[in-house]
């Protein structure tokens, strides 16, 4: 299919810089051409050839190539992306950084040089997304949601519960006096 095979005209298109969308919504509005970028960028990495991941060199190549690419699109990188680009599942990659056994040919076979690459990038995808975050160029929800699905942050509450050996309010009561007890302070008919 020719990349110009397809003609539309301008003029019909709605005005996606509207003066009346708030500040705070910005980010959700394509620019021009946005969405020709995201399409142009995901059919390149769809269309690299497989990498020979038990090749080192092979290996590093792509890597370098992803990040280039993200360069030259102007985009920031993903953990899906860098799985797509190795030819992997995010799964796959997941478990090759966690070091998490695969039920996978390509990553159960996969030589210690290439695992060792290959974390790396993840951990540089991790610096990058740090830096995003910290410096305010990610929104707030998209920075927990990445950070719990991607490189498996938590925001977690830990109370610990621990029985008490001693009743620190004095004597212990028998459950059936307590019963008894409360059940005589109730009103009868209560709706």
């Amino acid at each position: 299919m020719e990349e110009n095979s397809i003609s539309i005209p301008n003029n019909n298109l709605p005005n996606k810089k509207s003066k009346s969308v708030p500040p705070q919504n910005k980010a959700y509005i394509f620019d021009d051409g946005d969405n020709t970028k995201f399409i142009d960028f995901t059919q390149v990495l769809m269309n690299l050839p497989p990498p020979n991941l038990k090749d080192l060199d092979s290996t590093l190549d792509r890597i370098n190539e992803y990040f280039s690419l993200c360069r030259i699109y102007d985009l920031k990188p993903t953990v899906t992306g860098l799985a797509m680009s190795l030819n992997i599942d995010r799964r796959r990659l997941w478990e090759i950084v966690n070091n998490k056994p695969s039920n996978t040919v390509v990553v159960r076979n996969m030589p210690a040089d290439i695992v060792d690459a290959v974390k790396k990038a993840y951990f540089n995808l991790a610096v990058l997304f740090e830096l995003y975050a910290l410096h305010g160029k990610i929104n707030p929800m998209v920075i927990a949601f990445l950070g719990v699905n991607d490189y498996g942050y938590q925001d977690v509450k830990q109370i610990q519960i621990t029985p008490v050996t001693s009743d620190p309010l004095g004597e212990v009561v028998d459950e059936l006096e307590l019963q008894e007890k409360y059940r005589n302070s109730l009103p009868e008919n209560i709706e």
